[in-house]
């Protein structure tokens, strides 16, 4: 039985008046008696020097207890002056009880290992308890009343007064949970020394468990409190209410939430104190999750699983009373998503149809396929503040994402930026032959992230827009007209006049190659065999690649027609007899090249 009675008889003792005290202070000196040494404590366990300590702390015990009867008799006719001066003068006699409890309760042990009769020392203390148990009674009675006299006091209390109560009451909550701590240390120890307490730990089991049940009732209320006030707070912010307004909103809300603060954290002190007593805490510690999100008591298994049991009933709760609200809102969200959506796609169909729009093909591409999520994302955007989601919330929202998302995934974003640039400066356009980032072949389509080109071998390939905006981009269909080079061999034993008029007769009998710019002929190079002719000639670019592969052919048709002939290479080998000196007359004859 070590728990301070201070904490038992808290309220009474510190309620005295200090006329009381000063009338108590003689009889107190009388009996107090002078502090033991624990040197002395220990020597009497070999005599009745124990058991005459033991004696004097029942007696000092007692004594207390009748000036605490007094006080609670007189507690109706004290002013606030005097309980404030009782509750200063108080504070020293508490100590003192404290302490000579918890040494009464060392003592017992030790004297009966020593072999000291202490039945009628334990008969007096056994009765001592029944008088605690008693102030207990009606210190914890007094505390919950007060704390229900200022749990009434929120109607009357000016909002701006609000904090202050809600302190009060915390505090009042905090005394009992002293109160009840101290009654449950004390009869712990009693346990210890063999005292039949049962009818105070009955006593005690049943506050505890009413209180808790009380607490859970509150605490659901406070929670639902501060849900309406929130709710509040949204829909004078939707309304567009003076700042002064929503100021008290806010204020209220505030205090809603110190409200629920101060219920779980006193059931969860009841909760802790019935664990002691080993009942079963697991439906509290739910309501405590369920009102203030995950804590640690999620890990306790009990907890958990209650509270995947309450998920089926609080989810058909949940559809039987705003399901019906919260489908109609599903329903104008999803309405307003698909209303914009195909908004935007009308406009822009009824924009191209009536030529109002004029852009490249690229770019004209790349936003009809960026339209339907364009009117996706701004329906859903008008569809959520219609059912009362702040705009300008859910847009710093996407805001705060948008650079979340762009700094874990830099390299795309790198590619949307390019593909913002290609878009602005538009190198290319869809259908166009282009060389990028080492590819050749033609502009298939193109997004945001990547490009896609079909090779000449029918190969498609996407290319990421940032290799391609990093590198040079050659462009071949960009231009309306192109050249066609070929680079045609002439034999030295040949006509060069005659051959070049062939050339040019070819190209001017050609209608694919333009007069303007003018054809051009001239010598290249000179081979060991042949002459080398580069021909230029300019074609529409449409029709380049034909012409690149056809412009050899016509030319070697047109040698043949004329009679010259196709040079192919030669080799002359000097062959001879030796001489005398080993040196040979030679003779010269052509030999084709091997």
């Amino acid at each position: 039985m070590k728990a301070p009675l201070h904490r038992l008889i808290v309220l009474g003792l510190l309620c005295m008046p200090a006329t009381l005290w000063a009338q108590e202070a003689d009889t107190a000196a009388q009996a107090e008696p002078q502090a033991v040494d624990s040197a002395e404590v220990d020597s009497a366990l070999v005599d009745t020097t124990g058991l005459g300590r033991g004696r004097e702390i029942v007696d000092r015990l007692d004594a207390i207890g009748d000036t605490a009867q007094l006080i609670t008799a007189r507690r109706n006719r004290m002013t606030a002056e005097e309980v404030a001066l009782a509750r200063v003068r108080g504070t020293t006699l508490i100590r003192e009880i404290h302490d000579l409890q918890r040494e009464f309760l060392r003592l017992i042990p030790r004297l009966e290992d020593a072999g000291v009769d202490t039945e009628d020392l334990m008969a007096e203390f056994r009765s001592w308890l029944g008088l605690e148990s008693q102030l207990y009674a009606r210190a914890i009675e007094r505390a919950s009343t007060e704390i229900d006299a200022l749990r009434l006091q929120r109607v009357s209390t000016p909002t701006e007064e609000m904090a202050q109560l809600e302190s009060q009451i915390r505090a009042e909550k905090g005394r009992l949970d002293t109160i009840l701590s101290g009654q449950m240390e004390t009869l712990e120890g009693a346990d210890r020394v063999g005292l039949n307490v049962d009818r105070q730990w009955d006593a005690l089991d049943r506050f505890l468990r009413n209180w808790a049940e009380t607490q859970v009732g509150r605490l659901q209320l406070a929670v639902t409190e501060r849900s309406a006030i929130r709710d509040e707070l949204r829909a004078a912010q939707k309304a567009g209410r003076s700042e002064e307004e929503l100021a008290r909103i806010r204020s209220r809300v505030q205090i809603s939430q110190q409200r629920v603060d101060g219920d779980v954290a006193g059931l969860i002190n009841i909760a802790n104190l019935l664990d002691r007593r080993e009942v079963e805490t697991a439906h509290y510690r739910q309501v405590v999750i369920q009102s203030t999100g995950v804590t640690g008591d999620i890990l306790d298994p009990d907890v958990l699983v209650g509270l995947l049991k309450q998920i089926p009933g609080e989810l058909w709760n949940w559809i039987k009373d705003r399901g019906p609200t919260a489908l109609t809102r599903l329903l104008i969200v999803l309405g307003t998503m698909a209303m914009f959506r195909y908004g935007f796609v009308l406009v822009w169909w009824l924009a191209r149809l009536m030529r109002l729009v004029k852009m490249r093909k690229l770019l004209s591409d790349l936003t009809d396929r960026m339209i339907r999520p364009t009117g996706t994302i701004v329906g859903l955007i008008v569809g959520l503040s219609f059912v009362g989601v702040n705009p300008s919330a859910l847009l710093a929202g996407l805001g705060v994402a948008g650079i979340i998302v762009g700094l874990a995934l830099q390299d795309s974003m790198s590619n949307l930026a390019a593909g913002a640039f290609i878009v602005a400066y538009r190198p290319y356009d869809v259908d166009d032959i282009v060389t990028a980032a080492g590819v050749v072949g033609k502009v298939k389509r193109m997004g945001l992230a990547n490009t896609t080109i079909v090779t000449f071998d029918n190969r498609r390939l996407s290319v990421p827009n940032r290799k391609i905006w990093s590198e040079v981009i050659e462009n071949r269909s960009v231009e309306h007209v192109r050249r066609v080079e070929a680079d045609i061999k002439v034999d030295y034993r040949q006509d060069l006049d005659k051959a070049l008029g062939v050339i040019r007769g070819v190209l001017e009998a050609e209608e694919r190659v333009l007069s303007s710019p003018e054809p051009s002929l001239f010598i290249k190079d000179f081979g060991d065999s042949w002459l080398k002719v580069r021909v230029w000639g300019w074609v529409r670019t449409e029709e380049w690649w034909d012409m690149t592969m056809a412009l050899p052919r016509l030319i070697r048709d047109g040698f043949v027609e004329a009679g010259i002939e196709i040079p192919t290479p030669r080799r002359e080998v000097a062959m001879g007899e030796k001489g005398e000196r080993g040196e040979g007359r030679g003779e010269r004859e052509p030999s084709g090249e091997s």
